[in-house]
């Protein structure tokens, strides 16, 4: 019977175990390369900035851009300008307006302290030439530890909408939005659910889904990526992240199925103590 405690205590054991390993494995892997712009819409002939960061716990040794694109149709890009953590050794790349590319940015460094939290990696200065949506896309990214071992990481692209005028059209009664995003909401075909958002800053109209209640998701830049969770009710513009309603939504389920496993390794031990006492 001793026995059979023991190996039931060592499955439990081994369950804490696996659990606190799943949560370091996934902590660790949190290195994440993304573009930020200036503005989400620019004017025509306006300049703007994307800022490529890299988010991490880890010391960052050096980092190259292979190969970032644009749209080069609607943007040029102008310079680049290396964060401050960067200026040791740097090199600017080569730019390609023609082709909406830039390749061959690059730096390390040789000294400590390396960077080891949220920090700018470069600064891109683009000029807009033409409305329309612009994407930018990081196609090739690498990053070194302190090190120079290649390191693994997520990363996140943007857009950017280039727009021709500051008119604004009537909302005609429909819930308007006046905060990062602004314009109204539009029920297409009269069903009492709201289909699209039309953007005053661009003149664009984009999907939108009911999400809960008065609450929709909109996709702000027509990208097919819902940016925005609007409350009508409240008139509130929340930030919408699909990665962390499935981390949610994961990190639950297995948070039940753990305790679940523990509850049936307790009672089973309750039921061996009662069986010995009787």
């Amino acid at each position: 019977m001793k026995k059979l405690q023991s190996m039931i205590i060592t499955l439990l054991l081994f369950v804490l175990f696996l659990f606190g390993f799943t949560t370091f494995s996934t902590a660790e892997d949190s290195i994440e390369v993304g573009l930020l712009p200036s503005e989400n819409t620019v004017t025509k002939g306006n300049d703007f900035t994307i800022t490529v960061y890299i988010d991490t716990s880890e010391e960052i040794g050096g980092w190259e851009i292979n190969l970032l694109t644009f749209s080069q149709e609607i943007v040029q890009l102008t310079k680049v300008t290396p964060g401050s953590n960067w200026t040791e050794f740097f090199d600017n790349g080569t730019i390609n307006n023609n082709d909406g590319n830039i390749t061959g940015i690059q730096t390390w460094r040789s000294v400590e302290p390396y960077p080891d939290n949220y920090h700018t990696a470069c600064t891109l200065t683009f000029n807009a030439i033409k409305p329309g949506l612009c994407t930018f896309e990081l196609v090739f990214f690498q990053v070194t530890n302190s090190s120079f071992a290649d390191l693994t990481f997520t990363s996140k692209n943007t857009s950017v909408t280039v727009k021709d005028s500051d008119q604004d059209p009537p909302s005609d009664g429909n819930p308007t939005i006046d905060d990062e995003i602004k314009g109204h909401l539009e029920d297409e075909n009269d069903d009492g659910t709201y289909d699209n958002f039309y953007n005053n800053e661009t003149g664009n109209k984009t999907k939108t889904e009911l999400y809960d209640e008065d609450t929709y998701l909109i996709d702000s830049n027509g990208d097919g990526i819902w940016d925005y969770l609007y409350d009508i009710d409240a008139n509130t513009l929340t930030k919408y992240s699909k990665d962390e309603d499935e981390s949610l939504d994961n990190t639950v389920w297995y948070s039940l199925g753990i305790g679940t496993i523990i509850a049936i390794i307790i009672l089973v031990l309750i039921s061996i103590t009662i069986k010995n006492k009787k």
